[in-house]
Parts: C-alpha cells; structure tokens; sequence
C-alpha cells in the first residue's frame, strides 16, 4: 500500500502542538474542514485512542 500525505495547513506553534491530542482542543485560526463549520475538537484525539487500542 501507499499512503500520500500533503500537508497545506498554516502550521502550528509549539504550545499548540503540545495540545493538539487533548479532547475538544481546536487551534485557533485553523479552518474547519467539515460542511457544517463547526468542529467539535474530537478528530485526533478519537484518532489517538483507536491507534492506542490496536497496539
């Protein structure tokens, strides 16, 4: 398999990236990708539990 992965996002700051993991955290000044404009901030962390259980 072959994964690509682009990155175009307006990066992070250190603190952020700290943070980025923790439930309902959104960085401030990154859109939001989803059709209704809202994020709940559950996207990585829910991400960070799933890989966590598969080891």
């Amino acid at each position: 398999a072959r994964v690509w992965v682009r990155d175009s996002g307006p990066g992070l700051t250190v603190e952020q990236q700290q943070r980025i993991w923790e439930r309902f955290y959104q960085a401030p000044g990154v859109p939001v990708q989803s059709g209704s404009g809202v994020g709940l901030g559950l996207g990585l962390h829910i991400c960070q539990i799933l890989i966590g259980r598969h080891g």
